[in-house]
């Protein structure tokens, strides 16, 4: 166990930690107060993925993995500090998302599911600070059921659900390339399930005989584009995914639909077979175009009481709460 008390070599970055967010195919780290004001981010697309990748190449050697990764962090750090003219010696970092998997920096178990939602049952590797790296370092793992896995959704439902500990029965929905259904009641997180939405349409959109067919270069409320969005949901909760899909070939062919309609009624199509069956009190928790597609889909489906939560804001506020938590941070 590490050291609880954080002296920081600058006092105005006593209350202050990085944060983290490595995905499979972004890296996000941002200077963030236990409040969640972001004073400054680093983003750019060497997710774990890549990295992974590139360590292979060039040693492969479990010796040093968790340092090459590191590597990439503390290049971060140095640009967060070079923009701030401002050392950051000493100030925590918390690292949530991919970094914990298999392609990662370290391998962590999956917690379990049931998980209290203020984080205090979750998986999380603690290191100290050292000479070479002077930030006492969280790395969060993600959470498993019998027959399903996520990493990176589980904090930013901490993030989230501080105002939802009484609530009997609540879904949050957390679309992207793996959708996630996080089922919350009683100050719990209970079941999830895992919907590969995004790479379907990734996949689909790019290497199948639909790629001819669409394109995406306006927004959902543009020209008549809400409306094949609407008849794709429609047809994907009521029809059968695997013919409903081919109908966006033959809705060009034979029907003169253009490439952008086409677009729009695939992407809606996938979105309402992932929705099907959804009711009661719903929170999607995303980036504003894929909340706004998912909003519009579920009142389609005659879901009305839905709410939207920024995702980035929910990963800083899930990070926030769980540092305080292991790591209270005291001036």
């Amino acid at each position: 166990m590490v050291d609880t008390n954080i002296n920081t070599s600058t006092h105005q970055h006593i209350n202050t930690f990085l944060a983290c967010d490595w995905g499979t195919s972004s890296f996000r780290l941002a200077l963030v107060s236990l409040d969640g004001d972001i004073k400054e981010v680093v983003s750019n697309n060497r997710g774990i993925a890549a990295t992974f990748r590139e360590w292979k190449e060039r040693s492969g050697s479990d010796a040093d993995r968790f340092n090459y990764y590191l590597n990439i962090i503390r290049t971060g750090i140095a640009e967060i500090e070079s923009r701030l003219g401002v050392t950051l010696q000493d100030v925590p970092l918390v690292i949530s998302g991919m970094a914990s998997s298999s392609i990662g920096m370290m391998n962590l178990p999956y917690g379990k599911i049931p998980f209290a939602l203020d984080g205090s049952d979750l998986a999380i590797h603690h290191e100290a600070a050292t000479e070479n790296f002077p930030h006492a370092t969280l790395l969060i793992s993600g959470v498993r059921s019998d027959n399903d896995v996520m990493r990176g959704e589980e904090t930013q439902l901490v993030g989230v659900t501080q105002d939802y500990a009484s609530k009997s029965d609540h879904l949050f929905i957390f679309p992207g390339t793996h959708s996630k259904h996080i089922r919350i009641a009683d100050g719990k997180a209970l079941a999830f399930t895992t919907y590969m939405t995004g790479e379907f349409f990734d996949v689909l959109t790019k290497n199948s005989i639909l790629a001819d067919s669409v394109m995406g270069n306006s927004t959902l409320h543009e020209r008549d584009n809400l409306e094949n969005f609407k008849e794709g949901v429609l047809e994907g909760v009521n029809g059968n995914l695997l013919n409903s899909t081919f109908h966006v070939r033959t809705r060009g062919l034979l029907g003169g639909r253009s490439k952008e309609a086409n677009y729009f009624f695939l992407s809606g199509l996938l979105i309402g077979s992932e929705l099907r069956g959804v009711s009661g009190d719903v929170t999607i928790v995303g980036g504003e175009f894929i909340s706004e597609c998912y909003e519009e889909a579920l009142r389609v489906l005659g879901v009305s009481n839905v709410a939207r939560i920024d995702g980035a804001q929910a990963v800083i506020k899930g990070q926030a709460r769980i540092v305080q938590r292991n790591r209270p941070i005291q001036p």
